[in-house]
């Protein structure tokens, strides 16, 4: 017999992202089917511990190694959806970076100043803010 779930209690996916951050700047993607800008990074598979999930999924999208460092920022993205957030570096900061053509449209670097012309997902900008506040950059 199936276990009824509580309505109060969160039933969803959770989201990872990588904020890869480079010389005062961090990295966000466009995917191929959306007109805002998010984080690169994906959803942790069955089995799968979630920091190699992280770097996999950053891998398959922009063809960089990452280090994933700690989460430092949640929130939901969506109803069904929580993100988690983790600080990233480049293994190899002048990789060149080589996009899934069937996922990532677009990445680019951006700065603190340019938060606000890049159209982005609520919780994408939220984190970035926080982000920028705590890192005064």
């Amino acid at each position: 017999m199936a276990q009824e779930i509580p309505e109060q209690l969160f039933v969803g996916q959770i989201a990872q992202k990588a904020l890869i951050e480079h010389d005062g700047k961090v990295l966000i993607s466009l995917d191929m089917n959306v007109e805002n800008w998010d984080l690169p990074g994906g959803r942790i598979h069955t089995g799968e511990n979630p920091k190699e999930a992280l770097a996999r999924e950053v891998k398959e999208e922009i063809g960089v190694d990452i280090v994933v460092g700690d989460p430092f920022y949640t929130d939901f993205a969506g109803l069904n959806r929580f993100l988690v957030v983790y600080h990233a570096t480049l293994v190899n900061p002048d990789a060149s970076l080589t996009l899934a053509p069937d996922e990532i449209k677009e990445v680019r670097w951006i700065r603190k100043n340019e938060l606000e012309t890049v159209p982005m997902w609520d919780a994408y900008k939220r984190t970035l803010e926080f982000f920028f506040k705590i890192s005064d950059k």
